[in-house]
């Protein structure tokens, strides 16, 4: 991870070298913008075996998040990652997951173009190969199952997965539905509810009034009227590399964090795990990283 000059003015913890007490995160001590640091992998998919710690870190870190500043999470998952190498996991189990998709914009990069039947070719010839990720932009799917954990279980590993921590919106609500115990409680009812579970059906209702969507379309609109692919798009997200937080703008960085408060995205630009953070989270992932040590869950690169 390249770091540009700027020195960040704040209170540190009173330690020799913090850098060692953050491994095996690592952090850009020069940049001013928010808080960035980068975890090494050695390839996408992850081994198993580096995916063991971040999951765990992943869980521990969310419970963190959600305790001490009151976020909760959104998944989304790159459509690239998804076909072909997900794709039978994926359909059996969208019923479940109920995804919905969007765009995922890349800071500074254009849409490819609708192949005209010029672009295609020398493919119907046999003298090039189709190639997927060429063709298309980067959309994405969220899913209206609140389940992240389930989520990372299934897709996170292959390079494709992105998690945004927001604060919660009051406007979605969560509670069951007011259905008399009775109800509940008959057998044929009960039978009913256990295939159709009406509390996750209006969950999953209410998830698509998330104010995110309204948000990302005001903060990214511009990408959406300059191209007539992502006319009706749900929601845009910003897909980050730890390059994009040294190049582009200030106030571009700054729009990012209006939309969250801490980014988590696999990077294959970068070979590693991206997080960066509008608060300060410094003290806290030394602590949850210090915990992890002592419960015996080391991070392996080599």
């Amino acid at each position: 991870m390249v770091e540009q000059s700027g020195e960040l003015q704040r209170s540190r913890l009173s330690d020799a070298n913090p850098s060692k007490m953050l491994w095996p995160l690592r952090r850009a001590e020069k940049l001013t913008k928010c808080f960035l640091y980068w975890i090494p992998v050695r390839s996408f998919p992850i081994p198993s075996e580096q995916r063991v710690w971040l999951d765990a870190f992943i869980d521990r870190f969310s419970q963190l998040l959600q305790k001490e500043q009151g976020l909760r999470s959104e998944c989304f998952l790159q459509l690239k990652t998804v076909y072909p190498a997900l794709l039978e996991t994926f359909i059996d189990k969208a019923h479940d997951l109920v995804p919905v998709m969007g765009f995922s914009h890349r800071p500074g990069a254009e849409i490819p173009p609708i192949p005209t039947v010029k672009d295609l070719q020398p493919i119907f010839d046999g003298k090039a190969k189709y190639k997927f990720e060429d063709s298309i932009g980067d959309y994405c799917y969220w899913f209206l199952e609140k389940d992240q954990k389930t989520q990372r279980e299934l897709f996170w590993g292959n390079g494709g997965m992105s998690l945004l921590f927001m604060h919660p919106d009051p406007s979605v609500k969560v509670a069951p539905l007011p259905i008399p115990k009775g109800i509940r409680n008959h057998p044929t009812f009960m039978e009913l509810f256990r295939k159709n579970d009406p509390d996750k059906a209006f969950a999953r209702a209410n998830a698509l009034k998330d104010s995110f969507r309204a948000k990302s379309l005001e903060l990214f609109g511009k990408v959406i009227s300059s191209n007539l692919q992502l006319k009706g798009v749900p929601f845009i997200i910003p897909l980050l590399s730890t390059g994009d937080f040294f190049q582009r703008p200030d106030t571009e960085c700054s729009t990012w964090f209006e939309l969250f408060e801490v980014y988590l995205n696999e990077s294959p630009k970068d070979q590693g795990i991206l997080l960066a953070s509008k608060p300060d989270l410094e003290n806290t992932l030394i602590s949850l990283l210090k915990q992890m040590t002592e419960d015996g869950l080391r991070y392996s690169l080599g």
